[in-house]
């Protein structure tokens, strides 16, 4: 048997689930538990295949699972900023079917996929754009034929998406009119808070935003003023608990998502068992979070350096 290198052992160690605890197991658990009920609900479903865009939201879900188990992967083995990358789309994702099965689900499934499709025929006529001015022939042809394919795959999709679910598509007028930002849908679900809190927190690393350069920075900083690597394990670990908090609170959205689905296409006794598994999800979060923030708040040298009171009167000045 050819031996494995050190440097693949060091790897595959670095990305490796090293141990779970019993909270680990019980998220897992759950979250498996609720899509065993969804698969069930969707192979035993006659009724529902007759509406127009059901197949669609059940693909939407179907793709959120992967992403939300990779959330808890990725969180489980310590990637921790890979984990929030990944945590964003699972909550965007239940956002955008929470929204298009709140009300008017055929029009509004309609201009989710219009919104893709107008979006992505702009982009490839700024690219055709940049790619003419390039001096490389070569290059400049391989492109061209791209775009050329890319183009003609994409005009067949508002026919394919007609026939497929029943529902005309709109048009680039029509989709102008009616565009709607994930901001907005948020809000439309009275989530308004969690889109500047959960959502906005989780941008931070997809769009590389200097966060985590600067925090590191500053932990170095005063690790070499004071000599001690208390800052840094602190960090280390507040990065971990972050990214494991919101990996769970993208499972919970996906959960949300996954109820909503099953309410709107009259499965309220299959809803009512998934939110208990969002309610596990949810209870052990919160108590994460809680202990790390006791964590924090309980250190004694950070409290001495904060005045809550002073902080609190200059907000109101």
């Amino acid at each position: 048997m050819k031996s494995i290198p050190n440097s693949l052992q060091a790897f595959l160690a670095k990305y490796t689930i090293e141990e779970l605890s019993e909270a680990d197991i019980q998220v897992i658990d759950a979250l498996q538990k609720a899509y065993v009920v969804y698969e069930d609900v969707i192979d035993g479903t006659t009724s529902d295949i007759s509406k127009e865009t059901w197949g669609i939201t059940v693909m939407m879900l179907q793709i959120m699972y992967k992403y939300a188990s990779s959330a808890l992967i990725l969180a489980l083995s310590e990637q921790n900023a890979a984990a929030e990358i990944v945590s964003r789309t699972v909550v965007e994702s239940a956002i955008n079917l929470m929204y298009v099965l709140h009300s008017d689900t055929n029009q509004r499934v309609a201009y989710y996929i219009a919104d893709y499709y107008y979006r992505e025929m702009d982009e490839l006529n700024r690219w055709e754009k940049d790619t003419k001015q390039l001096n490389d022939e070569q290059g400049r042809n391989i492109y061209l034929m791209t775009i050329v394919r890319k183009r003609y795959i994409l005009n067949t999709l508002p026919n394919m998406f007609s026939q497929i679910a029943g529902v005309s598509f709109p048009s680039k007028k029509q989709w102008k009119k009616q565009k709607i930002s994930i901001a907005k849908k948020f809000a439309s679900l009275g989530r308004e808070i969690e889109y500047r809190t959960v959502y906005a927190a989780l941008c931070t690393q997809v769009h590389n935003a200097p966060e985590d350069l600067i925090n590191n920075m500053l932990v170095n900083a005063i690790s070499n003023l004071t000599g001690s690597d208390h800052y840094a394990n602190a960090l280390q670990i507040e990065e971990s608990d972050f990214a494991k908090t919101m990996a769970l609170r993208a499972i919970g959205y996906y959960l949300e998502s996954m109820i909503e689905f099953l309410n709107h296409y009259n499965h309220e006794v299959n809803a009512t068992e998934v939110k208990g598994y969002y309610e596990i999800i949810s209870r052990i979060n919160n108590e994460g979070a809680t202990e790390t923030l006791l964590n924090q708040w309980g250190d004694a040298e950070l409290n001495a350096k904060l005045n809550l009171d002073d902080v609190l009167d200059d907000g109101d000045a």
